[in-house]
């Protein structure tokens, strides 16, 4: 029965035009559920919740953001990667453990507390992800962001099946990722050594079936690097931009599969890594986002295709609702 009401809900809180014909965040809790509308919708069910099941349902739109999660709860959005989609405006910061999120696009900041187990899935990261203390399991999975400073802190840190423009050199050996059929397009150290100098080195990382790129500025010429020494790099593909990117592994770098020698000369993000061979991954997929497990931009939660809303009650007195919805891959 649980399971029915929560499809409902969800339907709900798909279909922007029903009742208020505008934005609507849906709040669940248990069986019960309160339905929020315009702009400061996500807010006011926020302030809401309150038991650590609370799942919160966005619809297409924008929504102010909270500030500051500090309840575990599941945040989960339209889509964000087709217009329209939902957005949430402003930065946040989750402070709390087991946050879950989910098809949104945020077109400001999002920063990592001293938390653990969160995870964001398909989800759109316009400007930086940031960390302000040490966060232990953070998931990354099928999602794009723009700059990832989070890496400095994060313990057991994941990134799969994704595509980060920006990958910032901030950690240390004991506190390695996990990055598995990403695309990064470059690395960056602090001051303009990330840019230009050939001895950048990457975040100190288990790379697995990743195209791994970086981009020169105001130069031509091929670029030879020197991978992190304690890093371990499998299956990777070097691919540079303004000429190649040829890597090398010193001592106490563990490497095997490694193929480099493409240049790509597209812009962000990465379409044409989808159409390019740059071969097989450790696990017999392509190489890259298209890989593993793969990067799929519609939501697992149902969306709604059709709806029709009379405008007059029957002779009973009720109004025959029909809707039909449609769920994109889990």
């Amino acid at each position: 029965m649980k399971k029915i009401l929560f499809l409902l809900v969800v339907l709900s809180a798909m279909s922007v035009n029903t009742l208020a014909d505008g934005l609507t965040a849906t709040l669940q809790q248990g069986d019960n559920m309160q339905v929020f509308y315009g702009t400061d919708a996500f807010k006011q069910a926020y302030e809401a919740a309150e038991s650590d099941d609370a799942i919160i349902i966005l619809s297409l739109g924008t929504f102010n953001s909270v500030l500051s999660i500090e309840k575990s709860m599941t945040i989960v959005g339209c889509g964000a990667f087709s217009y329209p989609n939902t957005i949430i405006s402003g930065t946040m910061k989750i402070m709390a453990d087991n946050v879950k999120i989910e098809g949104i696009y945020f077109s400001s900041s999002i920063s990592l507390g001293a938390i653990s187990n969160c995870h964001i899935k398909r989800c759109y990261l316009n400007t930086t992800l940031n960390a302000s203390d040490t966060h232990i399991n953070t998931f990354i999975d099928q999602s794009v962001v723009m700059s990832d400073y989070a890496v400095g802190t994060g313990v057991n840190y994941t990134i799969q099946n994704s595509t980060i423009e920006s990958f910032y050199t901030m950690n240390t050996e004991d506190n390695k990722a996990n990055i598995t059929n990403c695309v990064i397009y470059k690395f960056i150290g602090f001051g303009s050594s990330g840019y230009v100098n050939s001895d950048v080195k990457q975040p100190y990382a288990i790379y697995i079936s990743n195209i791994l790129g970086h981009s020169r500025t105001g130069s031509n010429d091929n670029y030879n690097y020197t991978c992190s020494i304690l890093s371990e790099y499998y299956y990777n593909y070097f691919a540079g931009k303004y000429g190649t990117f040829t890597p090398s592994f010193p001592d106490g770098c563990k490497h095997d599969g490694n193929e480099s020698g493409r240049e790509y000369s597209g812009g962000y993000p990465a379409s044409e890594f989808s159409s390019i061979a740059y071969g097989t991954g450790i696990d017999g997929t392509v190489k890259g986002t298209y890989g593993g497990s793969g990067f799929k931009k519609e939501s697992s939660i149902p969306k709604i295709t059709s709806k029709t809303i009379p405008a007059y009650a029957d002779e009973q007195g009720k109004i025959n609702v029909t809707i039909s919805a449609t769920t994109g891959p889990n």
